[in-house]
């Protein structure tokens, strides 16, 4: 248990991400927040770990706090093979999540509104 504890000490946002109001027909959410909570609940404790855990919390909260993050992500992917209930490549799937969070950071560019006379 106290490794648990140590991890979740690691995940800020982890209240926010599994208490998610998700849309009744976003299941691709719903299931993106129960890869989360299973990563986090079956792995290691050690510092590697940790530092994937922390840029996944930080990943999985960009994903719920905003739309334009989450429609480029779902854009991505191949939505019907991860709902397949045969889909094993849970762990793959968050890796690409984190790795899309740290591209998709990068590129974005702040748009500054202007107005016109």
């Amino acid at each position: 248990m106290k490794d648990k504890v140590r991890i979740l000490t690691c995940c800020t946002y982890y209240e926010d991400i599994i208490k998610f109001d998700c849309l009744d027909d976003d299941f691709f959410s719903k299931k993106m927040i129960k890869f989360y909570q299973e990563y986090i609940f079956h792995i290691d404790d050690d510092e590697q770990n940790l530092i994937v855990v922390k840029k996944l919390d930080n990943a999985m909260y960009k994903y719920i706090t905003d739309f334009y993050f989450a429609k480029s992500f779902r854009e991505t992917l191949d939505i019907d093979t991860v709902m397949n209930p045969n889909f094993t490549e849970k762990i793959g799937l968050l890796k690409y999540l984190i790795s899309f969070y740290e591209k998709y950071s990068d590129e974005s560019v702040v748009k500054a509104s202007t107005r016109w006379i």
